[in-house]
């Protein structure tokens, strides 16, 4: 039912530069219909352009109006920052901005050297319900911790599942690191190509609580870039929230750079 009302929207406003998609794992996770906004690139705007703004508003009137039907719904969408027509016409019809999300290159030509005892090694499935509860305990900025409108036990169980499913066979590769012999935190590496290139992303990464400030996370991070670069990828991205300080600078202490911005919006349907 969904997909027949998300494909006629499709053909409805496919000149408006966005189309529809639904997120099934996101809506399985959350217990809602959560549907994705994609804003097509040439449609990035520099500066206000009125009529623009007026045509995208009416699009967006539209979906949600139509959408009203599969409530409960989550509406989402992941602009770049530089599209201010778009923004303004998702804020004037009711979504809020929920981060600044900034996404990270490393070209993997001067990885940091590390002189540590940090013991990383491949997942191993007994390892599988520990990762999940480190998961569970670790996350507070990630764009469903920074809505109000999802339960913390919803935003905490979404990452358990993303591990989880990254461990069962979605991800290349995760690495663990150990204390005692335990689980102390993860780092999940994937594989991606843009335009023709190669590359590693940096999926998600988490340190145990009782683990932080050791630099763990460093020690992780430094061993995804030492994979990709042994793997031959062109560069490694990650990606984070502007509001997390942290991982910023642990991410700056390691190489990467600052390739791009964008505001992620929030609209709920109840």
């Amino acid at each position: 039912m969904s997909q027949d009302i998300i494909s006629v929207l499709n053909d409805e406003i496919t000149k408006k530069c966005f189309k529809l998609k639904t997120k099934i794992w996101e809506s399985n996770v959350l217990q809602r219909n959560v549907i994705e906004l994609i804003w097509e690139e040439p449609s990035i705007k520099y500066a206000w352009e009125t009529k623009q703004e007026e045509e995208w508003m009416q699009a967006l009137q539209l979906v949600q109006k139509k959408l009203a039907k599969l409530t409960p719904c989550l509406l989402t969408s992941r602009i770049n920052t530089a599209n201010l027509t778009a923004c303004r016409a998702l804020e004037n019809t009711g979504f809020h901005l929920i981060e600044c999300y900034l996404e990270l290159e490393h070209n993997l030509k001067n990885i940091p050297s590390v002189k540590t005892e940090a013991n990383i090694s491949p997942f191993i499935e007994r390892e599988l319900y520990q990762l999940e509860k480190i998961a569970l305990e670790s996350f507070r900025y990630s764009r469903f911790h920074m809505d109000p409108e999802i339960s913390k036990p919803g935003a905490d169980r979404s990452r358990a599942e993303w591990v989880k499913n990254a461990c069962m066979g979605r991800a290349e590769l995760v690495l663990v690191s150990h204390e005692s012999d335990m689980p102390s935190g993860f780092v999940i590496c994937m594989k991606s190509t843009i335009n023709q290139s190669v590359i590693g992303k940096l999926d998600l990464i988490a340190v145990h609580p009782s683990y932080r400030r050791r630099t763990i996370g460093y020690y992780l991070t430094i061993a995804f870039l030492t994979h990709c670069k042994n793997q031959g990828y062109s560069s490694a991205h990650v990606g984070t929230q502007a509001h997390n300080i942290p991982s910023l600078r642990m991410y700056d202490k390691a190489g990467f750079v600052i390739k791009n911005s964008f505001y992620s919006y929030h609209k709920h349907i109840s």
